[in-house]
């Protein structure tokens, strides 16, 4: 199967953050299967944020495609993040990114797994 990725969700103020994304649903929920909840092309448009909050009963795994960004992790501390870099958010765990240019998007492939999948 082949099909066109280009449509899109806009989310304003993602997960209380500042901003908006373009959220690419890569697979439909029934071509998931339960097994994975989103698998999607995340664009942060310029200076814009998903807010801080927690996963619960899932691992969530951001893949840096473009862009800059500054990751915060589950103990509060900001890190940078680039292309071909990862964070991982573990079940229970919080994080928030931002996109660190205000002219550029940063562009992230964002895996969100069921916990009750991996045991």
């Amino acid at each position: 199967m082949v099909r066109n990725t280009d449509e899109h969700k806009v989310v304003n103020e993602p997960r209380g953050g500042k901003g908006s994304m373009k959220l690419h649903k890569l697979m439909t929920e029934e071509e998931l299967h339960g097994e994975t909840t989103l698998i999607a092309r995340v664009v942060l448009d310029p200076s814009s944020e998903i807010g801080y909050h927690r996963h619960v009963g899932e691992i969530e795994t951001y893949y840096v495609m473009s862009g800059q960004g500054m990751f915060k992790d589950e103990d509060g501390v900001e890190r940078p993040i680039g292309p071909g870099q990862i964070g991982v958010i573990h079940d229970g765990q919080c994080h928030g990114i931002r996109n660190l240019s205000d002219e550029e998007p940063l562009v992230i492939l964002a895996v969100v797994v069921n916990k009750a999948v991996n045991r």
